[in-house]
């Protein structure tokens, strides 16, 4: 393999690494500053899926 194919292999394996583990990171952050939580919270009060927790005894 040239020199060139393996640097580009790794920058890709980097991209992808570096990514994933920047997905992984948002589980990690509390919902008020979660851009996943956003986007899920305003689907939800466009589309009016809001489920109703009850509370339990």
């Amino acid at each position: 393999m040239s020199t060139y194919k393996l640097l580009k292999i790794g920058g890709r394996l980097t991209a992808v690494t570096f990514a994933a583990s920047l997905l992984c990171s948002c589980s990690q952050l509390p919902d008020a500053i979660n851009p996943v939580e956003w986007y899920n919270n305003s689907v939800d009060f466009f589309v009016g899926n809001e489920t109703k927790k009850e509370p339990k005894d």
